[in-house]
């Protein structure tokens, strides 16, 4: 935020007499521009509905990547879910990041059962309270705190062949909430063994995690093979991406590179390098290839305003 930057300035640059005039004046310039909705009152509304609101059994609510869409294992689980004879008693919620994609995806499964909230928002808040399930792929954030009526299952988002944790540079202060996150979690989905042990020890969370991990593979693969492939296409082609449908497509999708996640590389060079390679040396009658930029890539380019070509795959 521009405020702390400006303010972090003065303290470091003025002398001692001479910060409290300048930070004041400071403030008052910005005070206009300051949501009223910040993070304390935020917190504060959430501890009002954590009080009042009681816990309901048939309440699930869905969060992945933050609210960024239906997606990976949380939306699997969901698509499965829906298939069940009982899945009208339930009521389904999900969290997603704006406005413009709670419309979008109420077009798609027009249900009375089926609500769709913004992230941080009064109905975000009161469901959080209020659901006797919670799904997640990721975290919640810091103001969650779970009651001990809710049953709270985590699927993580894939499989790391990198540090995570403690294992990397200031894990214990940037892994706070995820660590948090997981010593409430009373299900952890884990897809192997591995991964099983990455999470106890990248975390170090052997011996003091009091949930249950289920070996169980991850639910979003199912999707792979119980998906229509035109649905598919039909939406690649909405957002923009060129599909052949007559042929093959080999996709990369890489991890974030970088020293942090909240900062990574976002330079797109050596994704055009690697289109321009492989289209030298693959049959591009037959394939087409298609890049998927890890989701905060993905965020930060837009952010930045990058353009993308038509061969990448947008993280939504």
């Amino acid at each position: 935020m521009q405020i702390k930057k400006e303010i972090k300035n003065i303290v470091s640059t003025s002398k001692t007499y001479d910060v409290l005039r300048k930070v004041k004046a400071k403030v008052q310039k910005y005070k206009g521009r300051i949501s009223p909705k910040g993070m304390d009152a935020i917190r504060l509304s959430y501890a009002g509905y954590y009080d009042k609101c009681p816990v309901f059994k048939n309440i699930i609510l869905y969060e992945a990547y933050a609210g960024r869409g239906l997606l990976c294992s949380p939306y699997a689980i969901f698509k499965m879910f829906s298939k069940r004879s009982d899945f009208r008693d339930y009521t389904h919620v999900w969290v997603l990041e704006n406005e413009a994609k709670a419309e979008e995806a109420a077009k798609e499964w027009n249900q009375e059962n089926i609500i769709f909230v913004i992230r941080d928002s009064e109905q975000y808040l009161e469901y959080l309270c209020k659901a006797g399930v919670l799904i997640n792929n990721l975290s919640f954030p810091s103001y969650y705190t779970k009651k001990p009526e809710q049953l709270y299952i985590n699927t993580w988002h894939g499989i790391p062949l990198k540090t995570l944790g403690f294992d990397i540079p200031d894990g214990r202060i940037t892994g706070l909430n995820t660590i948090r996150n997981f010593l409430s979690v009373d299900v952890f989905l884990s897809p192997n063994r591995f991964m099983t042990d990455i999470f106890k020890n990248a975390f170090r969370l052997d011996g003091i995690f009091e949930g249950g991990i289920m070996e169980s593979g991850m639910p979003r693969n199912d999707n792979l093979f119980h998906t229509d492939k035109k649905e598919i296409i039909k939406k690649l082609r909405k957002y923009g991406v060129e599909v052949d449908d007559t042929k093959k497509i080999i996709m990369y999708a890489p991890t974030w590179k970088g020293e942090k996640y909240s900062n990574p590389d976002i330079s797109t060079e050596s994704y055009f390098e690697l289109i321009d390679k492989l289209e030298q040396v693959v049959d591009t009658d037959r394939y087409q290839i298609l890049v998927k930029p890890h989701q905060i890539v993905y965020k930060h380019i837009v952010e930045n305003g990058k353009v993308l070509t038509d061969k990448f795959i947008p993280a939504d």
